[in-house]
């Protein structure tokens, strides 16, 4: 069987972009039946794109991704779940730690505006920047990078707490490239 490759940025891309366009209507930069327009983006990007990813993932044998990306492929806004990727993440790397980190307060944030206690612009500001970070701010480009060169071009993805990944290959791990 070939080698695949590494899956993560598409997923990354994936969500970053869903993420960012749902977050436009929350800021109040456009009105709300834009959210009618983007359903399909959502639908089969930010869903159907991550589901894909999350099982290439499981092919590699690297279970975090796969959980994570199947998670919220399968069900996109799965708030409930966040925190616990979040925690898992502190045995991963730098950049992953403020992308689920980031995520988890803009679905609280989200949880809040929708009660009434904040303003939803808020929470919209605070996922619009959960999405950068995923996508165009770094994270996604330097798993591509350092997967293509073979080693950590861009600093971010070594692991915080120094113990290799017991993943195989890239896709939000740190053993997809020598140390």
């Amino acid at each position: 069987m070939a080698s695949l490759g590494n899956p993560a940025p598409l997923g990354l891309l994936a969500f970053g972009t869903t993420t960012n366009l749902l977050m436009y209507v929350e800021m109040g930069w456009c009105e709300v039946s834009f959210e009618e327009q983007i359903f399909g983006v959502a639908f089969f990007y930010g869903g159907l794109a991550q589901l894909i990813v999350g099982i290439m993932e499981l092919f590699k044998g690297n279970s975090f991704a796969f959980a994570a990306f199947g998670t919220y492929g399968a069900y996109w806004m799965a708030k409930v779940v966040t925190t616990g990727f979040w925690i898992c993440t502190l045995h991963k790397n730098p950049c992953l730690v403020i992308v689920f980190g980031l995520l988890a307060v803009t679905f609280y944030l989200l949880a809040l505006a929708s009660a009434g206690v904040i303003a939803a612009s808020t929470a919209g500001v605070f996922g619009f920047i959960t999405g950068l970070s995923a996508w165009r701010a770094y994270t996604a480009f330097a798993e591509l990078i350092n997967e293509e060169y073979g080693g950590h071009i861009l600093p971010g993805l070594k692991p915080l707490c120094g113990a290799p990944s017991k993943g195989k290959g890239g896709g939000m791990t740190t053993s997809s490239v020598s140390a």
